[in-house]
């Protein structure tokens, strides 16, 4: 992640991301947050051990 805040900025992706057993995924939300606030990621839900993030604003 900490390698694409340009691309996060750019294009407001939907993100997907494997998350360890005993990891938090509100700790990668903030990340994204970090990362890219103008996107505002949010956690859209979980899946197995995936991570879903959608983009609270888009691109305008």
């Amino acid at each position: 992640m900490e390698g694409a805040p340009q691309s996060l900025s750019n294009g407001h992706p939907l993100v997907v991301l494997e998350t360890l057993a005993d990891q938090d995924p509100r700790e990668i939300e903030a990340k994204l947050r970090e990362l890219c606030p103008a996107a505002e990621y949010t956690l859209m839900g979980m899946m197995e051990r995936n991570a879903f993030y959608k983009p609270f604003k888009t691109r305008s």
